[in-house]
């Protein structure tokens, strides 16, 4: 018999999948730059870097589209996540930044997110 009607196999697969979205805005004109690809290239592995070093989760990839390039990033606390990485984005020279903190997975539109503005 449980002490507990839930699941812990259950919530610890929800809990898990919390994630992170990192938004980079890239400025209009002429992109894909050298320079402005090491550097997103650079942000890229001081995220892996941080998120390591912190233990606050996993780097899952990157997506560059014409005008914005997103960083993709999952583990057990969004929070946690967002306090790893947010000195290596507020270092990172391009403006606008915006990360999406979801308390469940990604594709989850009903899971409590917050968007914050760096």
């Amino acid at each position: 018999m449980k002490f507990f009607s839930q699941d812990t196999s259950e919530t610890a697969a929800i809990v898990a999948e919390q994630s992170l979205v990192i938004r980079v805005i890239l400025s209009a004109g002429p992109s894909g730059t050298r320079t402005g690809m090491a550097s997103l290239a650079t942000l890229e592995e001081d995220l892996i870097g941080s998120l390591t070093r912190n233990r606050a989760g996993e780097f899952d990839g990157s997506e560059f589209t014409e005008h914005e390039v997103f960083f993709y990033a999952y583990g057990p606390s969004a929070d946690r996540l967002f306090a790893a990485v947010r000195p290596v984005l507020e270092s990172f020279p391009i403006r606008p930044i915006q990360v999406l903190v979801r308390y469940g997975p990604y594709h989850d539109e009903m899971a409590p997110a917050t968007v914050i503005n760096i």
